[in-house]
């Protein structure tokens, strides 16, 4: 492939917590200038220089560059996060590469594999990048054919069967760049931030005894066995709190009608179920998915109460392993496996439909329309 005359920048990692992050740079104007601020501490192996990178005479990160003179390309490999990565971008003096423009040395044959490299540095998760590198080697392109041989048949049940599982795909595939937003709510100090602390394994809410503690939405992305998942912790439910906690409350129920799933804690220290709780889990049940836990069953199991579907301990990681793995069937189903072909993006999707929608009246278009995704 030729390089581009034109020079570009591109973050080739997706953004968030990673130990590296990588950053693509071609054309003339951008590698000149990295070579300009590159210091190297290390002499040449192969096409990789170990240094640091500088800026008005400032050390900016420490690096590793790699070099490919023959299609005028290099990466630079720095420390992972946002904030350096956007640093480093921000300093490279290109242009960041338009949706449809690749870095010159990779290798895309046709239109699948070339939105699976343009969608790697979009998506979370170690499944949805084996994901990705399924349909780039071949999963989804080997789904479309067999589509294709039975439109040539003129086999239209066979082909709808087709068309509809690839379709089915597509929303699974999503949640791998958009991931579910799995909202905690109920009363003040039912364990709610204990148990947000619990599902990211770190110390992010705070938490004390007094109601009322957590007032902002408190949000993390965790991965799952590959799957990311955001949690949001929130103010507790209840009525004729202080105006600062009233805030807090209603950006709690704004942001109810926008999560995938709703985490409904009742306390089994109380005794009787929290009221607002209960009248949530009744309002949300026909517009959004509801998961109601009980926590505390150290203190009291509470067999009476017959309407929680899981029961935990935060303190004493009771039935923890449980929910996550419940987290995630709710969230995103029966997982795809690799080897099956997947729509991960719209235009892929967009360009499916429409060859659908010529069926049965028209197989001539719709194959032509099909074969468009294969070169």
């Amino acid at each position: 492939m030729k390089p581009n005359p034109t020079s570009y920048k591109q973050l080739l990692t997706p953004k968030g917590k990673a130990a590296i992050a990588v950053i693509g740079v071609w054309g003339q104007k951008g590698i000149d200038y990295v070579r300009k601020s590159f210091v190297p501490r290390s002499r040449k192996k192969s096409n990789l220089y170990y240094g640091f990178l500088e800026h008005n005479g400032q050390k900016i990160d420490e690096i590793l560059l790699y070099q490919e003179p023959q299609h005028k390309y290099l990466e630079i490999h720095c420390h992972g996060g946002v904030a350096m990565a956007e640093k480093i971008l921000s300093l490279l003096p290109v242009p960041t590469a338009p949706p449809e423009e690749l870095p010159p040395h990779y290798p895309a044959s046709d239109t699948i594999q070339k939105n699976a490299l343009k969608y790697i540095p979009k998506i979370y998760g170690i499944r949805g990048v084996q994901m990705l590198l399924a349909q780039y080697n071949g999963a989804l392109k080997k789904q479309i054919q067999q589509i294709l041989m039975h439109i040539s048949k003129k086999n239209w049940t066979k082909s709808l069967e087709l068309f509809n599982r690839l379709q089915d795909t597509f929303g699974y595939a999503q949640k791998f760049f958009s991931p579910p937003q799995i909202l905690i709510a109920g009363a003040p100090n039912v364990g709610k931030s204990s148990l947000f602390n619990r599902l990211i394994s770190q110390q992010r809410s705070i938490v004390t005894s007094t109601a009322g503690t957590t007032r902002n939405i408190v949000k993390e992305t965790v991965f799952w066995d590959g799957f990311p998942l955001c949690f949001m912790d929130t103010a507790g439910l209840r009525k004729g709190a202080d105006i600062a906690e009233q805030q807090g409350i209603q950006q709690a129920l704004q942001q109810a009608q926008k999560a995938d799933l709703i985490l409904l804690v009742f306390d089994a220290s109380s005794p009787e179920p929290d009221p607002f709780t209960l009248e949530l889990k009744e309002q949300s049940q026909s517009k959004i998915k509801t998961l109601a836990i009980l926590n505390k069953i150290d203190i009291s199991p509470r067999p009476e109460w017959k309407f929680p579907e899981l029961r935990i301990s935060c303190k004493e990681q009771i039935g923890l392993e449980e929910l996550k793995k419940t987290l995630v069937e709710r969230t995103f189903g029966k997982p795809i496996e690799e080897k099956n072909g997947v729509l991960f993006c719209p235009k892929l999707a967009k360009t499916l439909q429409q060859a659908r929608e010529y069926l049965p009246q028209n197989y001539t278009k719709a194959e032509e329309i099909l074969k468009t995704l294969l070169h």
